[in-house]
């Protein structure tokens, strides 16, 4: 009786498994035994026996029971039937679950077999493609090696130009000055002409005045001649005179005559003295006059005499350097000429081998560019195959990890991180709960990496800043001892410069960790650098250079983001297996 008076309990779900007939009926029970106070019987009013109350509450009791019994009964064949009901359901969503996974999978095999292909084709093109742009590149550096080598060539014919325009300067300057000198020569020709007319003159003025110092030294022979005939007349006359006074007036006029003769002896004395004396000093006078006038007339004449000889002795010089200059000017002319028509033709041959050269670099750049977009059409597509495999793959893990299958994995050369937003899930008593993913961002890394040499970096890198991953691809050993490696990330730069006993041998890898990476230094393998740390950004770019400063590899890491797909997930509830089905 003391389960009776327990409590009944608050009806409970619907559990897994349904409960034994005997713990129904116990529960019923006690649901009557608790009821039967709130319902009095008729014999209660009518004051009844202890035993027929026992036995009209045993009877109301038992029907009770019955009744609470058979609704149960029902209550649990409803339930069974809806068991069965959702059971089948189960069954069949199950099997066609299975079915659509079993449809899904192997299109998804399909699918990502036939990308697999496309990738190893494109894998094979990209291959061939940077071969083709390795080559094109080539073709370039020899063409820009031709071009530099054309550029000395011009340089060196230019040098020689620039010589031959000094040249002509320097001819046009003794040209200039053969021009300037020109009007003195003619000058000084002109003064020469005029000096010899001058020296003609003052040679028949000399003459003149020769022949009439001539002339005047026959006059005063002349005149002396006349005088002494004068004289001679006049003593003979006089002597005459005396003789006839002498006889006429011998006597009385002689002291007389004498006085006179005397006086007239001394008169005609002076009188003769006199013109004498005048006549000296007139031709002495004149002597001097015409010696002045003859000894000008000789230094002008030999002043004249050596101007002249300096004249000539120019005007030789002048036509010597006059012949000379034209000699050179004809030389030069026909130089010019030659040296006009050499770089006449070297400047059309240099500017077709220019206009052919620029032709083919133009050519290369647009080939260059071509297989540019190519390549980045190529790799935008690689990009967008490769996260297609990646949710492919990600879809594949979750329904292989919830049917416990297993399968090989494979690394595609395409890096990605994804960041999804939190998801939330609603439960409820009964039916099916639903979790909905709320839409995400996917963060996708894209490596493009080139070399020029053996060392070149892997196409796995990491994008968030912790390390960077480069190897050797050639066969032999190679030391990368004072190698720099520079890291930019959106402004912000790394350098770190390797030590000298660092070596990597054919096929190994090395990776250079953050200091903050919590990585183990371990060199070659592991480098671990010291108090410094790779950042982090959308574009980083990755150099390589060695000792010499030559750019031996470089990489470049995009980090790109992009919307993430909603995904939804049911579950059925209550049930045993609690299966799942994630829809995409």
């Amino acid at each position: 009786m003391s389960a009776r008076t327990k409590k009944p309990k608050q009806s409970q779900p619907v559990p897994e498994k349904l409960a034994t007939p005997k713990k129904v009926e116990r529960s019923r029970t006690t649901s009557t035994n608790m009821s039967s106070p709130a319902q009095p019987s008729e014999a209660e009013y009518r004051s009844p026996s202890p035993l027929n109350i026992s036995r009209v509450d045993e009877k109301e009791e038992l029907a009770h029971l019955n009744d609470r019994l058979a609704s149960y009964i029902d209550y649990v064949r409803k339930l069974e039937r809806d068991k069965e009901s959702l059971t089948r359901r189960i069954s069949t969503i199950t099997e066609e679950r299975l079915a659509k996974v079993d449809d899904a999978r192997k299109t998804y095999e399909n699918e990502i077999q036939s990308l697999r292909r496309l990738v190893d084709d494109l894998a094979k093109e990209k291959a061939a493609r940077d071969v083709e742009l390795k080559k094109h590149i080539d073709d370039a550096s020899d063409a820009k090696s031709k071009l530099n080598k054309r550029d000395a060539e011009l340089r060196n014919l230019q040098r020689k130009y620039d010589t031959l325009e000094r040249d002509i300067g320097a001819y046009k300057a003794d040209h200039e000055r053969y021009q300037k000198l020109l009007p003195e020569f003619e000058d000084l020709e002109k003064n020469l002409e005029a000096a010899k007319e001058g020296l003609k003159a003052e040679t028949i003025l000399r003459t003149d005045l020769e022949n009439k110092v001539a002339s005047l030294r026959e006059e005063l022979d002349f005149k002396d001649r006349l005088f002494q005939e004068e004289r001679s007349k006049l003593v003979m006359h006089t002597l005459t005179v005396e003789e006839e006074v002498a006889e006429t007036k011998a006597m009385e006029f002689e002291s007389r005559l004498a006085d006179e003769l005397q006086a007239y002896r001394d008169s005609a004395n002076e009188e003769l003295e006199q013109y004498r004396f005048q006549m000296e000093s007139t031709f002495q006078n004149k002597l001097e006059q015409l010696q002045k006038a003859n000894e000008e007339a000789n230094r002008d004449g030999g002043r004249l005499t050596e101007e002249l000889t300096i004249m000539r002795r120019m005007n030789d010089d002048l036509s010597h350097e006059l012949a000379r200059k034209s000699r050179e000017v004809e030389l030069l002319h026909g130089r010019i000429a030659d040296l006009e028509k050499l770089l006449n033709k070297t400047h059309d041959d240099y500017q077709a081998q220019l206009a052919a050269e620029r032709e083919e670099i133009k050519r290369l750049r647009s080939e260059l560019e071509q297989r540019f977009a190519e390549f980045t059409d190529l790799m935008n597509t690689k990009v967008v195959l490769d996260q297609e495999i990646l949710m492919y793959r990600k879809m594949l893990e979750g329904e292989e990890s919830r049917l416990n299958l297993t399968s090989p994995k494979r690394h595609s050369a395409f890096s990605g991180g994804f960041m999804s937003a939190k998801k939330r899930r609603l439960d409820s008593g009964d039916g099916f709960d639903e979790e909905s993913g709320s839409s995400g961002s996917q963060t996708a890394i894209r490596v493009s990496t080139s070399s020029v040499g053996s060392i070149e970096f892997s196409a796995d890198q990491d994008g968030s800043g912790k390390w960077v991953k480069l190897g050797n691809v050639g066969k032999e050993d190679i030391n990368l001892g004072n190698w720099v490696l520079k890291h930019k990330s959106d402004g912000e730069e790394v350098t770190y410069k390797f030590a000298r006993n660092v070596t990597l041998k054919p096929g190994t890898l090395c990776t250079l960790w953050s200091s903050d990476a919590g990585a183990t230094h371990n060199p070659p393998e592991d480098i671990v650098m010291k108090n410094q740390s790779f950042h982090t950004g959308a574009n980083i770019t990755v150099t390589l250079t060695n000792d010499n400063e030559e750019e031996q590899a470089s990489c470049l890491i995009v980090r790109e983001s992009r919307p993430k797909l909603i995904s939804r997930r049911f579950r059925a509830g209550a049930t045993k297996s609690d299966e799942k089905c994630s829809l995409m």
